[in-house]
């Protein structure tokens, strides 16, 4: 490999690695929202930010690094750098190899998140409910959504008990 792909392939390999962090963490995470163990949740987002911020960077580094060769950054840019390039098949195969794998990763580490996104929408939904039902508040079936996506209606209290 010349010097600009074994540089490309390094901080590819640095993204894979980071990549597969994220995903190991965010099944971490997965498992503290099904085993209702929010006392974790505060640590992993801190990492869960640190990673996503070196992830970041690192791809701002790729873009820098294909822009300097006169390509636009992302996938685009990628695949024109591989095709412009001289290096071996093995090479190219092997840069194209680890591309597909970041690809892979980030795509389940998207899935992943989505998925907790949507656990941890059930558990406030959960909570909201609970605290309704102590609340008395009933009537909840008409309720409209504002313009934060969230619930506003007219909702009405009934005592639970009179003293």
């Amino acid at each position: 490999m010349n010097g600009n792909s074994h540089t490309l392939s390094e901080l590819l390999n640095t993204v894979l690695q980071h990549t597969e962090e994220l995903l190991s963490l965010l099944e971490r995470e997965n498992q503290t929202l099904v085993n209702r163990q929010p006392e974790y949740l505060e640590t992993l987002t801190q990492e869960k930010l640190r990673l996503v911020s070196e992830l970041n960077r690192l791809t701002k580094l790729q873009d820098e690094f294909l822009q300097s060769n006169n390509l636009p950054s992302g996938k685009q840019g990628f695949y024109a750098w591989i095709e412009g390039i001289e290096l071996p098949k093995t090479d190219k195969k092997n840069l194209l190899s680890l591309w597909a794998k970041v690809r892979q990763i980030t795509e389940q580490c998207q899935t992943m998140n989505e998925t907790n996104a949507i656990t941890i929408d059930r558990l406030a939904h959960h909570v909201n409910r609970s605290l309704d039902i102590l609340r008395g508040v009933t009537n909840r079936a008409n309720a409209i959504y504002g313009p934060n996506g969230h619930q506003a209606g007219q909702a009405e209290s009934k005592s639970l008990a009179s003293v």
